[in-house]
């Protein structure tokens, strides 16, 4: 009896692993990414490692 439990109990958290990083771990990291990039856009400069900005167009 012990053993079948023990089993449930495996494939249900190898489940909600997989689920964990197919379905809930990209939308995570596509928000800090947007977030990151819309940090970007805000600051006029890559922000990682510190702001570095732009580099001035010549018109």
């Amino acid at each position: 009896m012990q053993a079948d439990k023990l089993l449930k109990v495996i494939t249900q958290l190898a489940k909600d692993a997989e689920a964990e990083l197919n379905n809930r771990l990209p939308r995570k990291v596509a928000v800090i990414d947007k977030r990151r990039i819309r940090d970007n856009f805000r600051l006029s400069g890559f922000v990682d490692g510190g702001l570095h900005q732009w580099q001035r167009a010549i018109r």
